[in-house]
């Protein structure tokens, strides 16, 4: 579906999802996953969690969980305030729109993941100390955006690729959680995302 839209609508697509997620249905939903999400049931915002989670939600950031809703909602008004245009350009380049070799090295992941454990053993050589570059990757449990076939595709070609040791690969599914809402403050992904560099990088 998305494929078939033709550039011109995808110049305008920041309006349609700005009214969308804050005019037109009370939910939090990211660019062009809207695509997939548009006739089906969109993650609700005012969705209840459980006590634990709850809990959960209170102790890991000092408030209750209707005031981190509060919070992301507040935080989709804000954005869409200001200028949006860079939606516009991600669905090309995410949807390939744009001119030949828009992705670069990724037109060929599995080329680049060569020229990536290349680049990693040669800097490797010059700094011996320096430990081995670990990827982690994060999906949601179900993501409208890439589908089970795109996080095998991804998956495959890291599992299958001789790393060298230059590199670790580790591929991890959040519960529950779709291609909008795993970024969400509720499931505190990025924040342990966040605590695993700075515990790297020290």
């Amino acid at each position: 579906m998305a494929q078939m839209l033709p550039k011109g609508v995808l110049n305008h697509w920041n309006k349609l999802i700005a009214f969308t997620v804050t005019k037109a249905a009370p939910a939090f939903v990211a660019s062009a996953g809207l695509l997939s999400n548009m006739s089906s049931s969109l993650p609700r915002i005012g969705k209840s969690l459980d006590p634990e989670g709850s809990e959960r939600c209170l102790a890991t950031y000092g408030m209750s969980v209707e005031a981190v809703e509060t919070l992301d909602k507040l935080t989709m008004e804000y954005l869409f305030s200001e200028n949006s245009t860079g939606i516009n350009d991600e669905a090309v380049v995410c949807l390939k729109k744009g001119p030949q070799g828009l992705w670069g090295a990724c037109e060929d992941l599995p080329a680049y993941i060569r020229q990536l454990v290349q680049s990693e053993q040669e800097h490797r050589q010059q700094h011996p100390q320096t430990e081995a570059l670990q990827l982690k990757a994060v999906f949601a449990d179900k993501d409208s955006m890439i589908g089970p076939k795109g996080q095998k595709y991804f998956e495959h070609c890291f599992t299958q690729a001789d790393l060298g040791g230059a590199m670790s690969f580790e591929s991890v599914v959040v519960p529950d959680t779709d291609h909008d809402s795993i970024w969400s403050t509720r499931t505190g992904v990025l924040e342990k995302l966040m605590w695993d560099i700075k515990k790297i990088a020290q």
